[in-house]
């Protein structure tokens, strides 16, 4: 499983939700949290990608996505996340799994 997907959707609909939501949101006290939220992921986004044809990706194989949280920070357990540098010459779709 490659993060960034689920990551860039859930930005997505945080921040529309943000948009449409946001006055009631702002009443229960639960605006600020959701902002930094929104910062956390497009923080994460934007470090991912740090020049021009590098992209740095997050990738889970098999069971192991099953197991853990897509946000390494709220998972409890250790784990240690595959993070692969993604060539210019390479479709991402077809970055091979981590050496071991």
């Amino acid at each position: 499983m490659k993060f960034g997907f689920p990551v860039a959707f859930t930005a997505t609909v945080l921040s529309w939700t943000i948009l449409e939501y946001g006055d009631q949101i702002k009443v229960v006290n639960q605006l600020e949290p959701a902002q930094d939220t929104l910062r956390w992921i497009t923080d994460y986004l934007l470090n991912a990608h740090p020049s021009e044809n590098v992209l740095y990706i997050q990738v889970r194989y098999g069971s192991e996505c099953l197991t853990h949280s897509i946000i390494p920070q709220l998972s409890k357990s250790a784990y240690q996340p595959s993070v692969v540098n993604s060539d210019p010459g390479v479709c991402s779709t077809d970055i091979p799994p981590p050496s071991p």
